[in-house]
């Protein structure tokens, strides 16, 4: 019997070697049930990916997740970052296919939500101030619907309610427009007919006067 350290040791692997020595010289026959039989030795001793993720934790001062991998035949843990994989290769090749996509879609969770943007304020005069991970803004309600794709990571309620606002008070600014411009028309009309009515007065009254 063999305990886990003396699998993962070099003599058990010079061992297994010889015996895959062994059969090879010797073995005849179906040469495909040998092949098979090496290359399940191979994967059992010494498998293609050397890293498996144990856990991932999160760094308070730096904001990133750092991954945690136990070395294959060891009692080593490795820690590091998302930068760490994709710049090194040989690190990226040894981690099993199946841990990198958690990983991947993990980092695409944390991104999606680092660029999620809140209304976190209503000002006056129809002026927001929206923030995320990274900053604060302030913008008009106007500013916002009309630049509407600058602002694809706030929430569609918020939005809805932002256009909502924005459209009222458009709105009555423009009744207020309306309302002024009839009123004036009404004056000018007014003004009109006063100017007419004593022009017509003028004339019947010279009329009148030569008759």
């Amino acid at each position: 019997m063999h305990n886990k350290d003396d699998l993962n040791s070099g003599s058990f692997r010079t061992l297994i070697k010889k015996c895959i020595d062994f059969f090879e010289n010797t073995m005849t026959g179906d040469e495909r049930v040998f092949v098979n039989f090496k290359k399940w030795l191979i994967s059992v001793f010494n498998p293609p990916y050397q890293l498996s993720l144990s856990d991932k934790t999160l760094d308070k001062k730096s904001g990133l997740t750092i991954y945690v991998f136990k070395q294959y035949g060891g009692h080593d843990y490795i820690k590091i970052t998302y930068a760490d994989i994709l710049n090194n290769y040989g690190i990226l090749s040894a981690i099993n296919p199946i841990h990198l996509m958690d990983i991947h879609l993990n980092e695409y969770l944390i991104k999606q939500e680092t660029e999620k943007c809140y209304v976190i304020e209503n000002l006056r005069n129809n002026k927001y101030k929206i923030s995320n991970q990274k900053v604060r803004e302030i913008y008009s309600g106007e500013h916002i619907c009309t630049n509407i794709d600058m602002f694809a990571n706030v929430s569609h309620s918020d939005i809805c309610k932002i256009a909502y606002q924005s459209g009222f008070i458009k709105g009555r600014k423009f009744s207020h427009e309306i309302k002024a411009i009839i009123q004036e028309n009404k004056k000018i009309t007014q003004e009109v007919l006063l100017s007419k009515a004593s022009k017509n007065s003028n004339v019947i009254n010279l009329a009148t006067h030569r008759s």
